[in-house]
């Protein structure tokens, strides 16, 4: 538990960032207690709730990458619980805040 806390509890939002298309099959991403499949589309993202803020999680967020016929690239990000006290994240932060 402490581990899982240290990296900011339970992730409460996904965002998927789909970087590239894959065709017309394969690459989706699917949520099978939704029966629902997102088809990956170049500049579009997927936004979903994995799990509430208290830490519980909803299985109709359970999700899983389909195996892509061709060349897929995602940028994912994950907000969750709490803030990460990870020293290098902030130390990435500060960088940044300061301009390098």
């Amino acid at each position: 538990y402490e581990a899982f806390m240290a990296q900011g509890g339970q992730r409460v939002a996904t965002v998927l960032t789909y970087l590239s298309d894959c065709g017309e099959e394969g690459g989706g991403t699917h949520f099978p207690h939704a029966d629902l499949e997102v088809r990956p589309r170049k500049g579009r993202a997927l936004v979903f709730f994995p799990g509430f803020a208290d830490g519980s999680l909803d299985p109709m967020a359970w999700h899983e990458a389909l195996p892509a016929k061709q060349t897929k690239w995602v940028a994912q990000v994950w907000v969750r619980q709490a803030r990460s006290p990870d020293p290098m994240l902030h130390k990435v932060r500060s960088m940044l805040d300061h301009g390098g």
